[in-house]
């Protein structure tokens, strides 16, 4: 894609198909993720919500870390 739309959404395209991923949901941990996955999400919107789940895992940690250390 090249509209401006691509930076609002991720699609997987085949020969006849496109499956966009909503991005504007947000899983805040796996077990979040892992509830709505059964839901139809897909497999390859899964993999787009995972990138978002890690990404908050990793500024949770580095929030604590930096916690710990200012004491």
């Amino acid at each position: 894609m090249t509209d401006d739309s691509y930076s609002s959404r991720v699609s997987k395209s085949n020969a006849d198909e496109s499956i966009p991923c909503d991005a504007t949901r947000s899983y805040a941990t796996f077990d979040d993720l892992a509830k709505y996955a059964t839901d139809g999400i897909g497999s390859s919107c899964t993999n787009f919500y995972v990138l978002s789940v890690l990404g908050i895992m990793l500024n949770n940690s580095y929030t604590r870390y930096n916690d710990a250390n200012n004491g």
